[in-house]
């Protein structure tokens, strides 16, 4: 079968400017590479989540560069294509405009510390340090809000995260009782992920639950403590509550949370159940 070598392997580099400067001093050339940048400007695109008049949602903006070629810009847009695309796969993307940091209720003092302590773990995971955030105690008491919240301001910075709610992780594994591979591939994702946010963690359907819950529970958290993963997660649980059933696991998130730094405990008080306040 005849082979043939590109053109552009055959020519020396000299040649190759004096070709580039000739297109440059070429008004025709210019004309020419003009008309198509113009072309495809004007075409419309399919790419999802916002819509953007500069791209036309397209992603891409063609240009003529410095050297007279038509070159590829990418779009502004694509910064916040990529944080809606990470919020979904996440499975945020329905929560996120409703928490976040900038809307979180810190009127109390308990509620500023608490605000405090996220923005400086967000901190800590952005330098490099893969600690644990837990928040848990008071029910209503924006637990699930700061976590959320932290969740989507890392994923905004270009983490990948992957929420769950506990009682779909004890279900989801359960149902694959008899599937060794599909449980394989579940626990997997959720060893391997950038950052972990478990909602509602360990919340059982019944006394009887608890043991299997929390044996799964250690499972999943000692993977991400052998592997240094960061992970989130809100609870109706204290570390102390914790440390009453499985002493193991709750040094093991205390130790993560920078030895009890990111350990926040909301303790029990009708006044800090936010929803009860609103309603």
């Amino acid at each position: 079968m005849q082979t043939f070598t590109p053109m552009s392997e055959l020519i020396s580099d000299e040649i190759k400017q004096k070709i580039s400067e000739a297109r440059k001093s070429v008004p025709g050339c210019k004309f020419h590479l003009q008309l198509k940048v113009e072309a495809y400007n004007e075409l419309t695109g399919d790419l999802r989540y916002i819509n953007c008049p500069e791209c036309k949602n397209k992603g891409y903006i063609a240009v003529i560069d410095s050297e007279g070629q038509e070159a590829m810009r990418e779009c502004t847009c694509m910064k916040t294509r990529r944080l809606y695309h990470n919020l979904e796969r996440s499975g945020l993307q329905g929560v996120y405009e409703r928490y976040r940091l900038e809307n979180f209720n810190d009127t109390e003092a308990w509620q500023t510390e608490i605000l405090c302590k996220a923005n400086a773990y967000i901190q800590s995971i952005m330098s490099g340090c893969s600690f644990w955030l837990y928040v848990g105690g008071q029910r209503g008491s924006g637990k699930s809000h700061i976590c959320t919240a932290v969740s989507g301001r890392l994923i905004a910075l270009g983490k990948t995260v992957l929420f769950k709610l506990w009682q779909e992780i004890a279900s989801e594994y359960k149902a694959k009782t008899y599937r060794d591979d599909e449980r394989r591939d579940f626990l997997h994702k959720l060893y391997s992920c950038d950052v972990l946010y478990i909602d509602d963690f360990l919340k059982c359907r019944s006394r009887n639950d608890l043991d299997y819950n929390y044996d799964l529970a250690f499972q999943i958290l000692n993977a991400r403590y052998n592997s240094r993963k960061p992970t989130v997660i809100s609870s109706e649980l204290t570390v102390s509550d914790l440390a009453k059933e499985d002493s193991a696991l709750s040094g093991r998130i205390v130790e993560m949370a920078d030895n009890g730094e990111y350990a926040l405990s909301i303790g029990n008080d009708p006044e800090k159940d936010m929803r009860v306040k609103r309603s």
